[in-house]
């Protein structure tokens, strides 16, 4: 099998009327920028399943990525239906306090706009944080290459501290002391004595 990033004519042309090169080669670079940024998320995501581990390990939280609804057609992967967050769980300090976690992930030391939160995901945190729980966002900053994520850099954020604005950087993150490594991820939303 090929590279998956790989672009066909067919995927850039179908069901489309002539198109100019220019026209063309827009339309490829941009199908090609949707793909690298897909990827990005998914390795936004990847990371954060790492630290979801450690969390186990730990005794902090248990917690479980959501895939989204596919199903298979013409050999392609296809989103049957709208997903809840990227993760859900509960916390292990004996509160069982539901836990949900939206991943984004943002590259080239953008700020990440809230916007892409969708309305479906804000929804869920909005529902989780208003019964009691840990409605959480988890944005990932790293840089690209190509469809790589490198030097990924995880923070942790409480929804309802962010959830009027339109973007957050990684510096006000960090000066929110969100900053979260896998030996300590969710640790300090645990209850205490």
């Amino acid at each position: 099998m090929g590279d998956p990033r790989q672009v066909t004519l067919d995927d850039v042309l179908g069901g489309t009327k002539a198109l100019g090169p220019r026209d063309v080669l827009a339309k490829i670079r941009r199908r090609v920028a949707s793909r690298d940024a897909e990827a990005h998320g998914r390795a936004g995501e990847a990371v954060v399943a790492q630290y979801c581990v450690a969390a186990a390990e730990h005794h902090i939280a248990r917690l479980h990525q959501i895939a989204t609804p596919t199903r298979g057609q013409n050999g392609r992967r296809r989103f049957s239906a709208k997903a809840t967050v990227d993760f859900l769980g509960v916390l292990l300090d004996g509160s069982g306090r539901h836990v949900a976690l939206e991943v984004k992930t943002t590259t080239g030391g953008e700020p990440l706009a809230l916007s892409r939160v969708d309305d479906h995901q804000r929804d869920d945190l909005d529902t989780v944080l208003g019964a009691g729980g840990l409605a959480l966002l988890a944005p990932v900053f790293g840089e690209a290459c190509g469809a790589v994520l490198l030097r990924p850099r995880v923070y942790v954020v409480e929804w309802g501290k962010v959830c009027a604005r339109t973007r957050v950087s990684e510096r006000q993150l960090v000066d929110f002391g969100c900053g979260v490594d896998p030996e300590h991820f969710l640790e300090r939303f645990l209850a205490r004595p």
